[in-house]
């Protein structure tokens, strides 16, 4: 199994209109196409500008499909960019990262993210019992929701704490194989680092579910 990269696009951190780099994908897409709507091979009523019939629309506006299209931004910046896709006519599904991780800010993105998918080492479901205790002890303390950082700090803590009853605690972490923590499951034998379970999850309906695979 393969694919191909047709573009990378990079944009600034922090902006919040995003025409400049969907334009160069679809430049990079559109490629070849004034002369098949030259040649009449191509439906030209969809890159016509209704106002002026004689004139094309402006790239950004022109349709297009694409399998993928890579985002591997944080949610905040997700929940600009999709939108954007949506109205620029850009058909496609999106997928991210780790950077996703942040329900509420994809909730602000609902209806434009359905169908996505991304890869994590965590996601905060709320049928996770481990996440769900975690999360109604740590409110209760600190009248707060806990964030992927606490999660990851409490089982980096309960390891060392662990390996503290051991005489020896760099042999007991070396050994820890599939620790179910808060934050997920952790896995330190037989490698040189971390080896955290990957995650894929899908946004239906404006809600973020494991995905099927």
């Amino acid at each position: 199994m393969g694919g191909t990269v047709h573009k990378i696009a990079f944009y600034q951190r922090g902006i919040t209109d995003f025409k400049r780099p969907l334009t160069e994908i679809k430049v990079e897409l559109t490629e070849g196409f004034d002369s098949l709507l030259a040649e009449g091979l191509l439906d030209s009523s969809l890159y016509v500008n209704p106002k002026n019939p004689k004139e094309l629309l402006p790239r950004y506006e022109w349709p297009v499909e694409l399998d993928g299209l890579f985002i591997p931004g944080y949610a905040d910046e997700v929940a600009m960019i999709a939108p954007q896709v949506i109205f620029g006519r850009m058909q496609t599904t999106m997928l991210g990262t780790e950077g996703w991780s942040d329900p509420e800010v994809l909730g602000s993105a609902k209806g434009y993210l359905d169908g996505s998918y991304f890869a994590t080492d965590f996601f905060p479901f709320e049928d996770d019992p481990k996440w769900a205790e975690f999360t109604a002890n740590f409110n209760e303390h600190y009248l707060v929701d806990p964030s992927r950082i606490a999660g990851l700090c409490y089982d980096a803590a309960k390891l060392a704490l662990n390996g503290a009853q051991s005489p020896d605690l760099s042999g007991y972490l070396s050994s820890v194989s599939e620790y179910r923590g808060v934050s997920g499951t952790v896995t330190f034998k037989g490698g040189n680092g971390l080896n955290r379970e990957v995650i894929y999850c899908k946004i239906i309906d404006g809600e973020v579910v494991r995905a099927e695979y």
